[in-house]
């Protein structure tokens, strides 16, 4: 894995903003070709499954809109899947998960509370006199996970992506699940790393990350549609676009806070999106 190296020099020159959004288009170039990686992979499940209600799994990750046009797929009588719709839907809960990481909500970490209950069930569970140590440490957070912990992470995720998939009623082949979960490995260090870059403010210049909820309606001043060539008039696809909704977001970006109470973040790099519409002529 890259690490990004800590020395004050680079809070002066800027530099380690410069590399923060070196790996977080590394990580959008990754993620564009692995998605489209598993969807080639994927197979009609044989599994019977009711569809006649949305999972709200597939909503927390997806949003309704994409949720719904993953029942869509499911009732579809070809046996095939449709690739270009599976790799966008890939795309959104890589960027869903990366995000996860990348923020700290995932894996859940320890309260106060939730180390001191623990120390207490120790003491009662042990059999020997407890003993008082005046100053001894109490580790509460683990500031580097061991290969094995990103291997458990994977699988965590991969489990989350199985379900999500079979609401499209598709499924990984048992040949191509290592591979799935290797890749996923890869997720999950390339996320930690940007993680532990963001956490120090003071050095990166508190650059954020910024990303777009699913549903929400495209605003272009905001967000990129992906789909967009880099040669296409902007202007025509504003006039296509910034009436539609959002199916999520499928490029992480960069933003600033503004630096005054209610000042507007100041965008470094705009994260892309998949606009529903598009994603329901791909089915």
């Amino acid at each position: 894995m890259a690490r990004i190296k800590r020395n004050p020099l680079f809070a002066a020159k800027n530099l380690v903003g410069v590399e923060i959004s070196n790996q977080i288009t590394a990580l959008n170039a990754w993620i564009q070709p692995t998605a489209q990686l598993f969807a080639g992979l994927v197979l009609r499940s044989t599994q019977d499954r009711s569809h006649a209600q949305i999972p709200s799994r597939s909503v927390t990750v997806l949003g309704e809109g994409t949720s719904g046009l993953l029942q869509v797929h499911a009732s579809q009588p070809s046996s095939g899947t449709r690739r270009n719709f599976l790799q966008t839907v890939l795309e959104i809960f890589m960027v869903h998960w990366a995000a996860m990481i990348i923020e700290a909500w995932y894996p859940k970490q320890q309260s106060f509370a939730d180390i001191l209950a623990e120390l207490s069930i120790q003491k009662h569970n042990s059999r020997a006199a407890p003993r008082i140590r005046c100053g001894a440490p109490v580790k509460v957070l683990s500031m580097m996970p061991h290969s094995a912990e990103f291997q458990n992470w994977a699988l965590e995720i991969l489990k989350d992506l199985d379900g999500i998939l079979l609401d499209a009623n598709v499924a990984f082949p048992t040949s191509a699940r290592n591979d799935i979960q290797r890749n996923l490995v890869t997720l999950s260090e390339k996320a930690y790393d940007l993680r532990t870059a963001l956490a120090e403010r003071d050095l990166c210049g508190n650059i954020q990350l910024a990303l777009v909820s699913p549903d929400m309606m495209f605003q272009a001043k905001w967000m990129e549609d992906v789909q967009t060539s880099a040669s296409a008039d902007r202007e025509c696809a504003v006039a296509l676009t910034d009436a539609e909704r959002v199916a999520g977001t499928c490029r992480l970006g960069l933003q600033m806070p503004g630096t005054t109470p209610g000042a507007a973040a100041h965008l470094i790099l705009k994260p892309k999106v998949a606009l529903l519409r598009k994603l329901r002529e791909s089915l």
